[in-house]
């Protein structure tokens, strides 16, 4: 279902359709997940770091809420991006994630 990363790494699938990445992001840096969604779709993130965050950057700017579904209202291509919050962003710190997408149809 993904079509680019950027700075992270492919896990694996498992049996659930739960695709897995690991990265690293520091200080303001981000890293990029690439997904073309369908209406109707319901996206779910799991981001294992508990400084981090994930949110939808286009076509819409949405933070995504751990672990809870995402109905989808547009078809077309969405980036997601991990990144950190600016209060940890400005002491340039270096953090390792683990994130976990899956999309229902």
């Amino acid at each position: 279902m993904l079509i680019a990363i950027v700075g992270s790494t492919y896990g694996m699938a498992d049996e659930q359709n739960n695709d897995y990445y690991h990265g690293t992001v520091s200080g303001y840096d981000f890293n990029e997940y690439h997904l073309q969604l369908i209406k109707g779709d319901w996206l779910t993130a799991v981001l294992k770091s508990p400084k981090l965050e994930v949110m939808i950057f286009t076509p819409i700017s949405k933070n995504l809420t751990h672990g809870e579904p995402f109905e989808i209202k547009k078809s077309g291509e969405y980036t997601l991006r991990v990144l950190m919050p600016r209060v940890f962003a400005r002491r340039n710190l270096q953090l390792d994630y683990q994130l976990s997408l899956t999309i229902d149809r």
